[in-house]
Order: structure tokens, then C-alpha cells, then sequence
């Protein structure tokens, strides 16, 4: 049985550009504005959009296949060190624009997430990740643990 389609699409604005959306690309270099496409299921082609500066942005599909630990996506995040955090019923996922760091619970490690399905992400004015996960409650992110 073909597993059905869940897509998730993440913008996060770095800037207040709003992009002008055309067919062409004009360059590949980093634009103002991040973006993921989050799929389970089939591989898209990934449209691109041109700014009104010039920049493009290339969405990026991301599925269980690039190290997403589930594809049932429920909440995003970005902090402040460019880091996304993805909630998902299999754990919390760290993307760097490159791999994923998947955050499971494990009962040999009382640092770890209390539960793993993930359904809330906030992050503080201090830039504190809270985590919310059923059954385990509220866990806080601490990088240095």
C-alpha cells in the first residue's frame, strides 16, 4: 500500500524582502531566505524563485531518506545559530543544512528527550529550545548536557 503524501513547507525570512517570483534562476550563492521542503513519499523537482535583487532560492525536498526520522512532520523551528528543529512523531531533528542529528528518548541517559514522539517547539527570548513531547511533558534543551 503507497504510503500517503505528507509535505511540509518551511520558510524562514531572514530579511523583509519579499521575493518576485519568476521561472529563471540567476545564480546559485545564499540568498536572505531559508527554505526546506519537508516530503515523505515521492522526490519532487525543486522549484526555484528569483528576488527582486537578483538572489534565487532553491527549495530543498528533505524525506526520511536524507536522515529525517519520520515523515510526519508536526511543528519547525530555527534558533539563532542558523540550526532547524524539526518535531516529528519519532523524535526531535537538528538540521544544519547538511545532516540530521536525531534526539530519541533513551532510558540509559537521563539527558535525553523524556518521550519520543515531539509535538511543540518554542524557542525563549533567550534563546532557550522547549520541547514538548506526549507522554513526556516539557523538556528544555540544553546543549551543553
Amino acid at each position: 500500500m503507497k504510503e500517503a503524501l505528507f509535505f511540509f513547507t518551511v520558510f524562514i525570512i531572514l530579511t523583509g524582502c519579499l521575493p518576485n517570483y519568476s521561472e529563471e534562476a540567476t545564480t546559485d550563492k545564499d540568498t536572505s531566505l531559508i527554505s526546506s521542503f519537508i516530503t515523505s513519499g515521492e522526490q519532487y523537482e525543486a522549484p526555484t524563485i528569483e528576488f527582486a535583487f537578483g538572489d534565487s532560492l532553491r527549495f530543498e525536498n528533505l524525506t526520511t531518506d536524507n536522515g529525517l526520522s519520520n515523515s510526519n512532520v508536526l511543528d519547525v523551528i530555527q534558533d539563532s545559530e542558523g540550526y532547524i528543529w524539526i518535531a516529528t512523531e519519532d523524535g526531535l531533528n537538528r538540521y544544519d543544512g547538511k545532516e540530521f542529528k536525531i534526539f530519541r528518548y533513551n532510558t540509559e541517559d537521563l539527558n535525553s528527550i523524556s518521550a519520543n514522539p515531539v509535538f511543540s517547539l518554542l524557542l525563549d527570548d533567550e534563546n532557550t529550545l522547549w520541547v514538548g513531547t506526549n507522554p513526556g511533558g516539557l523538556n528544555k534543551y540544553d546543549p551543553k548536557t
